[in-house]
């Protein structure tokens, strides 16, 4: 029997992607945009966007949707409207649709989703690793899409397919003397047509973490040709654009359906506590977030729905340990505290240790830069903070932060003047997480208050941290 503390921490997954439907909130119009592809013969969905955005969460509900589980669709048609927009007319949008575009049992994928890492580091290898899930299903005992059988557990496989990578390389039978030498891509078209000939259902390959492949070339050729009624592939990776995913990626200009995934708005963000409230009432534990809260949360997560996830998980449990069934605006207030010593943001803590190391003027001019609201940074501008702060000479800090030595937070824009965060994610726990030194937090944010509001749009005030 499942443990209350075990439920608790799992209502929300700062860890792992979310592949239960019943705990994926918003993204409607992503998920539309996907589905409808899945339905578009020839089509190739690529989902790109920003680190910890949740890609990887929303391919797998995509793989879920393609073998027929209509579960997500049906919780998007029936979403309520949140308590952000209580005050505000409801908007107009597709949700009251998407169940129409659940899949049939006829009309399903066999999906099968791969994720690339340091070992996947060419177009060769990340064809192996295709094949090598394909070749994990058994086809000798073929009889429904939804009873496929591993080759290796003999059990049925649920809709979350071949995680596992499987080692073993590909092997077609004893082939005669004019095949003895196929190339990898025709073992992969091989290695489908035996799945679809067994099951009679097209193929669905996911290709996630494509951005961690260092050479791409040839991959979107042999999409384009591979591409059929039997095969199609949704690619998945952090970019700002396609052709940063792929390096050959005009060969997929016709077929290709780019998905950006941006920020969450503040209702989806307060969806995500939303469905782990709800998730909890199914195991008969009755917890609520009050909208204090629910709006810190949002507030302090900028977007990013793994910032809800941590700090919703560690406000659930303080509160728990407090014998109280609400959650407050100050236990995620000791949440945001306890930022620095979250096993799960460990690599943020330790790269905002590099980053300041023993200098307080390098935390300030850090924490300004990351106050400004928008992707590019006008440096005049944060400067005219830090000189108010007695920092008079900011640019030696800013090369230092953008050098490896101080774990290279920074990048230069090409754009004179102008500099990124490399990381965004990092950018959001830089504004939200405790100074080092004491009061670099409260000060620059009250200069930067006072300097950025009068650059709007161009920069807005910053959000309040909860504290």
């Amino acid at each position: 029997m499942t443990s209350r503390k075990a439920i608790l921490t799992n209502a929300f997954h700062p860890g792992t992607e979310l592949d239960d439907p019943a705990l994926f909130a918003g993204r409607s119009a992503q998920v539309l945009e996907l589905t409808q592809a899945l339905h578009a013969e020839g089509s190739c969905p690529i989902i790109y966007g920003d680190r910890g955005l949740g890609k990887s969460s929303l391919a797998l509900q995509v793989q879920r949707i393609a073998m027929g589980d209509p579960s997500l669709l049906e919780l998007q048609r029936t979403s309520p409207t949140t308590r952000f927009q209580e005050d505000t007319p409801p908007i107009e949008s597709d949700d009251a649709t998407l169940g129409e575009w659940a899949f049939g049992e006829e009309g399903s994928y066999l999906a099968f989703y791969i994720a690339c890492s340091d070992a996947t580091s060419t177009t060769e290898s990340v064809l192996q690793r295709l094949i090598n899930s394909l070749m994990s299903v058994d086809t000798g005992s073929a009889t429904l899409a939804s009873q496929l059988i591993d080759r290796t557990t003999r059990k049925r496989i649920t809709l979350k397919l071949f995680e596992a990578e499987v080692t073993r390389k590909y092997q077609l039978p004893p082939p005669t003397p004019s095949y003895t030498e196929l190339s990898t891509e025709e073992k992969l078209l091989g290695a489908v047509q035996r799945v679809v000939n067994a099951y009679g259902h097209p193929v669905l390959l996911i290709i996630d973490e494509l951005d961690r492949v260092r050479d791409t070339s040839g991959l979107a050729s042999f999409i384009k040709n591979a591409s059929s009624i039997d095969l199609k592939f949704l690619l998945v990776g952090i970019a700002q654009n396609i052709s940063s995913l792929l390096s050959d990626h005009r060969s997929l200009e016709r077929i290709a359906v780019p998905v950006r995934v941006s920020g969450m708005t503040r209702e989806e963000l307060t969806q995500i506590v939303d469905r782990a409230t709800e998730k909890l009432e199914q195991y008969g534990i009755r917890f609520q977030f009050d909208s204090e809260a629910a709006d810190a949360l949002a507030s302090a997560a900028a977007g990013f729905p793994w910032f809800v996830h941590l700090l919703g998980q560690s406000a659930l449990l303080t509160a728990d340990e407090d014998h109280q069934e609400v959650v407050r605006h100050l236990h995620v207030v000791d949440a945001v505290r306890s930022l620095m010593t979250n096993r799960l943001a460990q690599q943020f803590s330790d790269l905002y240790q590099t980053a300041v190391r023993d200098s307080p003027k390098r935390e300030h001019v850090l924490r300004a830069l990351a106050l400004w609201d928008g992707r590019d940074i006008p440096t005049a501008e944060v400067f005219r903070v830090l000189r108010r702060l007695s920092i008079t000479k900011p640019s030696p800090y800013v090369s230092q932060l953008c050098s490896e030595t101080y774990g290279r937070v920074l990048v230069k824009s090409p754009s004179q003047g102008i500099v990124r965060f490399a990381n965004e994610m990092f950018k959001v726990y830089t504004r939200i997480r405790p100074s080092l030194y004491e009061h670099v937090d409260s000060v620059v944010r009250q200069a930067s208050q006072r300097q950025y509001v009068r650059y709007a749009p161009r920069g807005r005030p910053p959000e309040r941290t909860p504290g």
